[in-house]
Parts: structure tokens; sequence; C-alpha cells
């Protein structure tokens, strides 16, 4: 495929269903190649931070997702996915300063929850981390990838008794895909 003949905003599109589809190789050359001029736009390195991520690359992921929210402080998928990456590597400090931003969010809104329920989780609240989780699930319409991870969660949830000490472990298992 010559990808010249594209423009910008396909070779994203584009990038995005080759991730849903875990075409790893395809993602990541239609985001290598993008516009010379976009190599520091927001939504290109987030979705090479996701890609990274997806791929084992967690340091390249962090790296990308942060300086995609440095160029764009209110692109909140970025910033949430940065913040659960932080989680699962243990850099809980980290993930919570990343994620104060979304508390500019509207209080209902799907990052805003899952961000509220993963930190519950964090503090081994069990029943209000449910609680959100299944409300940020019902709420977003645009990421069914981060609600199929949110649903995993969930389950991982339920094989827990109710405040354990050992929920924050389930951190290791959660991923997002991309939005």
């Amino acid at each position: 495929m010559d990808l010249e003949v594209l423009d910008q905003e396909e070779k994203y599109r584009l990038a995005i269903h080759a991730l849903r589809q875990q075409r790893h190789t395809e993602a990541l050359l239609l985001l290598k190649r993008a516009d010379p001029t976009q190599a520091s736009d927001p939504q290109r390195l987030y979705l090479l931070g996701v890609l990274y991520a997806d791929i084992g690359l967690p340091e390249r992921a962090v790296a990308h997702l942060a300086l995609a929210i440095d160029i764009d402080p209110l692109l909140a998928t970025a910033r949430f996915q940065l913040g659960l990456l932080l989680l699962t590597l243990g850099r809980t400090a980290q993930a919570v300063e990343v994620w104060q931003q979304l508390d500019l969010l509207d209080a209902a809104a799907p990052l805003r929850l899952f961000r509220d329920a993963l930190q519950h989780l964090l503090a081994d609240e069990l029943a209000p981390c449910r609680r959100l989780l299944a409300l940020g699930i019902d709420a977003n319409r645009d990421n069914p990838a981060l609600n199929d991870d949110m649903r995993r969660l969930l389950t991982q949830l339920d094989d827990m008794p109710a405040d354990n000490g050992a929920a924050s472990s389930v951190f290791q298992h959660v991923h997002a895909g991309p939005g």
C-alpha cells in the first residue's frame, strides 16, 4: 500500500482500526509514516503510546503519552491511559498526579468515573469501585476497548472478597486500548 496518498486523518483512523484489530505492525507503519510536520501532534503521540503499551514497550509508551499531554493538557484519553499505565508499572503516586487534571471533566464523564473507580481500588474500597466502573461502562460510548478492559477488571473484582487488601494487585492485568 502506498501510504503517501493518504492524508493525516486517514492514517490516524486506519491506525486506530489496526490497533483495535491487534495489527500492530500496520498501525506502527501508519503512525511512523505520518507527515513529518506532524511529529509532535498529540493525537499521533497518544496513538504511538497506546501501541507501545500494547507491544510491551512500557517506557516508550509512558514517554509518548506524557509528551502528548504536555502538548495538549486537555487530551483526557491520553491522560487517563498514562495514569493507568503508570499504575500497572507500580508508579501509583505519578498516576494519581497525572489524573488530577481529570477533575476538569464533568463528574459523569466516563474517564472521570473510571479514574475515581480506580482510586477507590487503590484504597481497597471495592464496593464504590465496582459501582463507578459500572457507571463508567454505561456512560462510555466512545471507547469500546476501554469498556472491555473495565469489564475484565470488574470480573476480577467479582472474584475477590470485599475489601480484602489485595485489590490493587489487579492493576498489572489492566490495559486500556485506543479510543
